[in-house]
């Protein structure tokens, strides 16, 4: 094996230092009567030690260290091979000549010595290296440092020594942090890598707090939060205080997101913390006393909501995982994503359109699934509105499709994945889903022994097309981002709660048909969550970053709604899902659904309209209208 040029430096340099650290040990422990004991003895112990040190130098990669950045993990580093030398050469030579003329304090002696000999010259090198560093670059350094943001970090932990010592080694570190904020008390007064810690009774105290850092002359222009998790109330007390001072608030990366020692890259804190409502938890057994051991096909596999749902269902050990899409990159994707995720996990990936009755046919007879859940939909607004017949062959034809197929191979489970926009519905989409809602509850009127679950919910965060990763890329661009209407509104929940909410309901259902509502806490204006993703971008609203209405678009309404009047919501097991058997006994006219189909078929978006709005009695495009 051929070493690297300083490595071998290094192991001469080590190898000299265990060398002079036995005589050292000897000298210090007997004086000069180190000179009586037999030089048989001493060259016995000095090999032995030698060959030992050696062992545990490459064994532990001792050599392969930069000196450079030498830090407490190479010092650990440094005891464990003297350790491992010293207790394994002494034992061997208690076995060779026991321990004759060899004081027991020596092995100690020896420890202490050879460690403060390696660990000294070490830190010397660092030393030098940044004296030299800081000589060659330091008038350049103090001039970026002039021009970097001041900023303060809230929470003494190791994301912010680590994100401070980023910076202050960085030649153009863009941010220069000026304090610490922290809930110990005992820290405050004190510093971190140079940097004061002041103390902050809570997070109600942070106007109290940046007070003080004014009296000190230290004004940040943004705060940076390094705290992994915070909750709502912590979230919204310090971007609230964060408004009043016009500052900018942003969060740390996890140390494990660094590149290269320094992430200048900070993050907005999570949208979620905002919302107003507690993640909700899972009844883990009753999931895999769904999933364990069953084939389970999912429909729409590489959207949005259909991904989420399968990185869910491969976690409780299904029998077998059917993915059903026909969008072919999307269905690449999450293949290749499973095969890191569960590679344990048989999976079957198949190219299929939901309106291809013969196709899905043949793929419900071939893997004769157990559970389905349904979450194949075009669900953009705007594009229903224009493509109205494409719609409704996908959102009602095909749930149709998939529900008799369910029914005809005795699944265990169905479900259908629904969106508030059903209720009451002004726009193709959501009439869409509405009828939906039917067919699933028709098709399955006479299957009794089937779980027949449909879950509603509304919007949720980083879907596709949501109107967050919109606002992302209009921030990306330097804005504006675009509302359509200061007074619009919507429910919120994360796409990863929404899929695990979806299981849980098929989990805790009967047999028989029910719907289920998951509770999204109180809907958000659109226009305050624009104002604080600006916000927790670093930006003020309306000055830096502009916000732009634009009107309401095509089918769009100011609110929605998550139930009817007339469904009488019933608690479950679960304290998030409300359960209602309203649609239970839905029966749908036969007659006007072959109408539907045919004037699909034959491209005629006007009567496409007419016989949507005819089944659906709720539709009404007057409420997308201010």
């Amino acid at each position: 094996m051929r070493l690297p040029k300083r490595s071998l430096v290094s192991i001469i340099h080590d190898v000299i230092m265990a060398s002079l650290s036995l005589p050292i040990a000897y000298y210090m422990r007997l004086g000069d009567a180190v000179w009586k004991i037999a030089p048989m003895h001493i060259v016995e112990h000095f090999l032995l030690f030698i060959v030992c040190y050696l062992a545990a130098l490459f064994g532990f990669s001792m050599h392969r260290e930069v000196w450079r950045y030498v830090s407490i993990n190479e010092l650990k580093t440094i005891a464990k091979v003297i350790t491992v030398s010293v207790a394994i050469s002494y034992a061997a030579l208690f076995m060779v000549q026991r321990l004759a003329d060899v004081p027991r304090s020596v092995p100690v002696i020896q420890w202490m010595t050879l460690g403060a000999m390696l660990s000294s010259s070490r830190i010397g090198y660092r030393l030098l290296r940044e004296s030299h560093k800081e000589k060659k670059h330091g008038k350049h350094h103090a001039e970026t440092m002039k021009r970097a943001i001041p900023v303060v970090i809230l929470g003494a932990n190791d994301h912010a020594e680590g994100f401070i010592r980023a910076m202050q080694r960085s030649a153009e570190a863009p941010y220069r942090v000026i304090a610490v904020l922290d809930k110990k008390s005992l820290r405050d007064g004190r510093s971190m890598r140079g940097v004061p810690i002041f103390y902050l009774a809570d997070d109600h105290a942070v106007l109290e707090a940046m007070k003080r850092l004014e009296d000190r002359g230290l004004v940040p222009q943004r705060m940076i939060i390094a705290q992994e998790h915070m909750d709502h109330e912590q979230a919204v007390s310090v971007l609230s205080a964060c408004d009043m001072l016009g500052i900018g608030l942003a969060r740390l990366p996890r140390l494990t997101d660094f590149q290269q020692g320094v992430d200048h890259d900070i993050k907005p804190i999570a949208i979620e913390d905002l919302l107003g409502r507690v993640q909700s938890s899972h009844d883990i057994p009753a999931m895999d006393a769904l999933l364990r051991g069953a084939t389970v096909l999912i429909t729409g596999a590489g959207g949005s909501i259909g991904s989420e749902l399968v990185r869910h269902i491969v976690q409780h050990q299904p029998k077998h995982v059917v993915l059903v899409e026909q969008n072919e990159y999307h269905l690449y994707l999450i293949d290749k994503e499973l095969m890191q995720l569960a590679p344990a996990i048989p999976r079957t990936a198949l190219v299929a359109d939901v309106r291809d009755a013969a196709h899905i046919e043949r793929i419900f007879a071939l893997h004769q699934p157990h559970i389905v859940f349904h979450a194949a939909a075009l669900k953009h607004v705007p594009l229903a509105e224009i493509n109205p017949e494409q719609t409704i062959l996908t959102n009602v034809f095909g749930t149709q499709i998939v529900a008799r197929a369910c029914v005809r191979h005795k699944v265990q489970a169905m479900v259908l994945i629904s969106t508030d926009k059903a209720v009451h519905p002004a726009n193709v989409m959501g009439a869409t889903k509405r009828l939906a809602e039917y067919v699933w509850m028709h098709e399955t009127r006479y299957a009794d022994a089937i779980k027949v679950v449909m879950v509603r919910f509304g919007n949720v965060l980083g879907s596709t097309g949501s109107v967050v990763p919109l606002f992302q890329e209009q921030l990306r661009a330097g804005g504006p981002l675009t509302v359509t209407h200061p007074d619009m509104e919507r429910y919120f929940m994360t796409i990863r709660e929404a899929a695990g909410l979806v299981i849980q309901a098929a989990a805790i259902a009967h047999a028989g048909a029910s719907l289920y509502v998951l509770d999204m806490g109180t809907p958000m204006k659109i226009v305050h969550l624009a104002e604080q993703m600006i916000r927790l971008a670093g930006y003020r609203p309306y000055e830096e970053i502009d916000i732009h209405f634009t009107g309401l678009r095509a089918g769009e309404k100011l609110t929605e709604e998550l139930v009817y009047h007339t469904e009488a919501l019933q608690p479950t097991t679960h304290p998030k899902i409300r359960r209602s058997d309203s649609l239970a006994h839905v029966v749908l006219d036969d007659d006007a659904m072959d109408e539907l189909y045919h004037v699909c078929h034959a491209y005629q978006p006007q009567k496409s309209r007419f016989w949507l709005q005819r089944l659906v009695q709720e539709y009404n495009p007057e409420l997308a209208k201010v």
